[in-house]
């Protein structure tokens, strides 16, 4: 995502507020699930998984915003570093590969 498209899903972020993004999200991502199914049955479907996939990015890159906003100011910063975990699942899983190669 482009910084212009991040400041874009800011500005949207701020003007619809946390609890409204936060069910958008929901619903994005309920819509993204049925999308991943009616492509896994026909891939002519592709292009509505590609728009509910982009749908489900914005809305994630929302969410990131707005807990940054929330979580550091009451003292939680380290639950606020969403680019920290995504490293520590990456690795982990990158280590189950890994076990799984070897057995």
């Amino acid at each position: 995502m482009t910084d212009e498209q991040k400041d874009k899903c800011h500005e949207i972020a701020e003007h619809y507020g946390e609890e409204h993004q936060m069910l958008k999200a929901v619903e994005e991502m309920a819509e993204l699930t049925q999308a991943i199914m009616k492509y896994l049955d026909d891939p002519a479907e592709w292009n509505a998984l590609i728009g509910e996939l982009a749908d489900v990015l914005i809305m994630a890159e929302q969410l990131d915003y707005l807990t940054q906003k929330w979580v550091v100011p009451l003292g939680y910063e380290h639950l606020a570093d969403v680019g920290h975990r995504i490293s520590i699942k990456l690795n982990r899983q990158l280590k189950r590969m890994g076990r799984e190669n070897d057995g």
